[in-house]
């Protein structure tokens, strides 16, 4: 008993010790934009210093509000010409939109069992997850969790060399490993759920995810979603070498042009809807992403239909979290000191 006592305490004691860092990291990062007036300069000056603290070489940054342009720039060295960027996680906003759309079109339902519905013609190691339902996968209570076993798509530097599509993959995972908990009893992050969710997408739709995507999300409202590339490195024991972006297009593959993310936000709720200009929008959420070495992104819906979208080219391998969390709080900071 005393033990356990001694391990919750110095538990909390660390907990506090993290939040007064990122409070003070905050605040440091704040005085750069307390005396600023121009939205311009209040974010070039905060993203800045925030690069500058991290050793991320540049930030690339889209505002737009209620459909109109606020800011489009990048910040530091800017030498990617590139339109085009990965943006990890917050693919899985276009994922839960397609998922929920379905549902509202009852072509599927929040308590539809994903196995049986795939049909597949294999047995599962684990009979779990035959029980595994749409709306777990959306809460992220499949029952996989990776603090107790490996991510299956942070996994291919050991997974068998053959497995170069979606199905295999599947095959592979729902043949080979078990579940962590009953599905529905814990709530773990899960990329995995989220690519089993793509592929309900396409069994429900008859289309290629992104075909799918493009055609009733991102085109009607003037943009374009794009697979990304995963990125190359000749070092074996590089992370870049455990995931495969077009393996994982659902959980984390997507790309987009920054500017057409903010843009789109200001269009579509996270639910996947048309907004409509009846009353003030007050939505009032963030989605980050990140991945090894390479990807920071970050969408930020503020209250009045102000939505910021962020990328930078890197990441800080141990402290990436906390990166994010300053980041989106960052974010917040700044857009209230110029009115946004």
């Amino acid at each position: 008993m005393f033990n356990k006592l001694i391990l919750i305490l110095l538990t909390i004691t660390s907990t506090l010790s993290v939040l007064n860092l990122e409070s003070k990291e905050l605040n440091q990062l704040s005085n750069s934009v307390s005396t600023t007036h121009s939205i311009d300069e209040a974010f070039k000056n905060s993203l800045t210093h925030f690069i500058k603290v991290k050793g991320f070489p540049e930030a690339i940054v889209s505002i737009y509000q209620d459909g109109e342009k606020v800011i489009d720039e990048c910040y530091g060295l800017c030498k990617d010409k590139a339109k085009i960027y990965p943006i990890a996680s917050v693919s899985k906003l276009f994922t839960e939109a397609g998922i929920n759309q379905l549902i509202f079109q009852e072509k599927i339902a929040k308590d539809t069992k994903v196995i049986s519905y795939l049909n597949l013609d294999y047995a599962v190691l684990d009979s779990r997850v035959n029980d595994i339902t749409v709306q777990e996968l959306l809460d992220h209570k499949g029952g996989w969790d990776r603090d107790l076993s490996d991510d299956p798509l942070f996994s291919f530097d050991t997974l068998p060399g053959n497995i170069n599509s979606n199905e295999k993959l599947l095959n592979y995972v729902l043949t080979n490993c078990r579940l962590d908990h009953n599905p529905g009893a814990f709530q773990s992050y899960s990329n995995f759920g989220y690519f089993l969710l793509g592929m309900v997408i396409e069994k429900a739709t008859g289309e290629k995810y992104l075909d799918y995507l493009n055609k009733h999300f991102a085109e009607p409202n003037h943009i374009h979603l794009y697979q990304a590339k995963s990125p190359q490195s000749e070092d074996k024991d590089s992370l870049q070498n455990y995931f495969k972006l077009e393996l994982s297009t659902a959980s984390f593959g997507l790309a987009a042009s920054i500017s057409d993310l903010s843009y789109y936000f200001t269009k579509v709720d996270r639910q996947g809807f048309e907004k409509t200009t009846d009353e003030p929008n007050q939505e009032d959420w963030w989605k980050d992403g990140s991945l090894p070495g390479s990807v920071t992104s970050l969408v930020k819906q503020r209250p009045n239909n102000v939505v910021v979208a962020v990328y930078i080219p890197s990441r800080n391998e141990d402290t990436w979290m906390q990166d994010n969390e300053t980041l989106n709080r960052l974010l917040d900071r700044t857009a209230k000191s110029v009115g946004l």
